[in-house]
């Protein structure tokens, strides 16, 4: 005897359940392409304010140089990428008094979620992975450029000056961006699930401190635009008094993978002292743990 099913009723008042919240288009959502622009338009507004504020110094005018337009539009600049990323979206809905972003609406398979910002340990593990190898192949052009000026003790490839840019960008690539070569990938994606977690300490933090380190190797790209920096990896003085304002560059670059080092080890420390238990804790959690606080000392 076949069953009659009774169609579901409204609830009280009228008001039909909601249903699951629906997905805005790929092009529509936080990704790579609208950090990119909002990366450029940070730039924009914040080198015209820096031109504004001190376009009329007597230094400027004599110079034809200004430090304050660079540095803002840099700053400017990162602000922009990191809102065109979304990082900022769960706090500004917050401030509005809106639920924060439903964990189910990220997605859990796909390239895509490598371009966005996931606050997945694996994927930000993985990211960070795809990232230094990038950073550490474009560190070896420049070996490789600095190998090809040495063949002939007779014959030039590069000017000096070209040369000395080159070594300058390719050691502070070494020296700074490869800095998190291990902690950054094998902490995110290991240490988890070593101590037995689901997620780091500060998932956003995690998710930050990679999505700088691609400004950093931008800005510190950019160097090279504005006629590099003499003083090598190590930035001292006084050629770094003598330098042209590809050291704002390196000075911005430096500040921007100094910052992200630092989360990742407030993070991984926090979340290793809080949630290991006794006995889940090997040689390689251990090691991990002591290498960020070496970052935060």
């Amino acid at each position: 005897m076949a069953i009659a099913e009774r169609p579901m009723q409204p609830q009280s008042g009228g008001v039909e359940p909601a249903g699951p919240p629906r997905r805005r288009s790929w092009w529509a959502r936080p990704a790579v392409h609208t950090a990119l622009l909002g990366a450029v338009i940070g730039y924009l507004a914040g080198h015209s304010l820096g031109l504004l504020v001190a376009g009329g110094y007597l230094h400027v005018k004599q110079g034809d140089t200004n430090d304050m337009a660079l540095v803002l539009g840099y700053l400017f600049a990162t602000l922009g990428w990191l809102a065109g990323l979304g990082v900022f979206n769960d706090l500004f809905r917050q401030i509005a008094g809106r639920p924060s972003r439903p964990a189910e609406l990220e997605e859990t398979s796909g390239l895509a979620r490598y371009f966005r910002y996931s606050l997945d340990h694996k994927v930000i593990g993985i990211q960070y992975l795809v990232g230094m190898v990038g950073y550490f192949c474009t560190a070896g052009l420049f070996a490789m450029a600095i190998r090809t000026e040495l063949l002939s003790p007779t014959t030039h490839v590069f000017g000096p000056g070209t040369y000395i840019e080159i070594v300058g960008e390719h050691g502070t690539m070494m020296m700074m961006l490869m800095s998190s070569v291990i902690l950054g990938p094998f902490g995110n994606y290991l240490v988890p699930l070593m101590i037995g977690s689901k997620r780091t300490a500060f998932p956003r933090l995690s998710a930050l401190s990679f999505w700088l380190t691609p400004v950093a190797f931008i800005v510190l790209l950019s160097a090279i635009l504005w006629g590099g920096f003499p003083t090598g990896w190590t930035g001292y003085a006084p050629l770094s008094n003598q330098a042209l304002q590809g050291m704002d560059s390196y000075l911005v670059a430096f500040s921007l993978m100094g910052l992200s080092m630092i989360l990742a080890g407030i993070n991984i420390s926090r979340r290793s002292s809080a949630i290991a238990r006794p006995g889940c804790v090997g040689v390689g959690c251990r090691s991990s743990y002591g290498r960020c606080w070496r970052r935060l000392f």
